[in-house]
This record gives C-alpha cells, structure tokens and sequence, in this order.
C-alpha cells in the first residue's frame, strides 16, 4: 500500500446554522445549504481543490497545495459567507497532513484535526494550524496571524493555531 501524501484538508461550513433552523425551519435550512454548497463548489476548481463529502452544513475540501487550500478558505469566508450570496458568515478549518484515502472518503487524525480547528473558528475567520503554514512557506498574498496554542478535543498535544487573512 502507497504512503499517504501530505495534503491540506479544509471544513468549511455555516457559523449559527443550527441558530437558523430554528428561526426560520428545516425546509429553508435545507435550501440554504444547498445554495451554499453550489456557491462552494463553483471556487473548488480554480484552486486545485475537490470536494470530499458534506456533513450537514459542512463541506470537507481536500486541496494538495496549502496556499491554495488558504486562499480558497479566505475566499469562501470573504465571498460565500455573509451578504454576497445572502448566506450566514462561513468558518473555515484547516490542517495539513496525510490522511488515509478509501472510496473517495478521507480518515485519520489530519483530518480530524482540521474538523476540531473548524469548530473553533469564528464568523467568517479561517483558522490553520502550525503545518498548514509551514507547507505555505514565505508568501506576499497571505498573512497568518498566531493565535497560540489550544488544547483540541481528543488530542493529547496543544495545537498551534493562526488565523489567516489577505494581506491590507
């Protein structure tokens, strides 16, 4: 069996989703993730990315070139979360790591790191650990800003955490 290969994983998926649902019911939920969906996978190609699955309102992308997997994060917080497409605020998650593939799917503690980062991240924020930025190397078109270390849910070790952005 091939070694895996170091890839970025993204979950990104509607901040106060389940906040909307109760407010405006499970039918418009539905019709809400869907457009978002839609809205996603229209950036997924011109970053190199594919979709993995969809868990609720949430959306696994799995991306081989971390700046591209962060530039996507960015535009999904920026241009499909919020007003743009009348959708609440996106979070965006991200680790960079192997990760076990089997029928399309993806397993193993990088993408369940990225799943736990996402949890944390706020309205509109894309959130990344140490090795997404480490695979990013020196960049003008990316900014990461450290936000320190945090204990995720399962894991024995602190995770760096940053939060990335656009350049002013």
């Amino acid at each position: 069996m091939a070694e895996p290969i170091a890839q970025t994983f993204m979950f990104a998926d509607l901040a106060s989703y389940t906040a909307l649902t109760e407010v405006h019911g499970d039918e418009e939920a539905v019709r809400l993730v869907e457009g978002y969906c839609a809205a996603m996978r229209g950036l997924l190609d011109e970053h190199g990315a594919h979709e993995v699955k969809t868990i609720g309102d949430a959306l696994l992308v799995c991306v081989p070139e971390a700046a591209a997997g962060v530039r996507l994060g960015i535009r999904a917080a920026r241009e499909v979360g919020g007003a743009g497409h009348g959708f609440p605020s996106v979070r965006v998650g991200m680790h960079h790591g192997p990760a076990i593939e089997r029928a399309g799917d993806y397993f193993g503690r990088t993408v369940n790191i990225a799943a736990r980062v996402s949890a944390l991240a706020g309205a509109g924020e894309v959130l990344v650990t140490e090795p997404v930025v480490g695979a990013v190397g020196a960049r003008t078109d990316l900014v990461f800003e450290p936000i320190g270390d945090v204990q995720l849910k399962g894991f024995s070790e602190p995770t760096a955490l940053y939060l990335a952005r656009a350049p002013n």
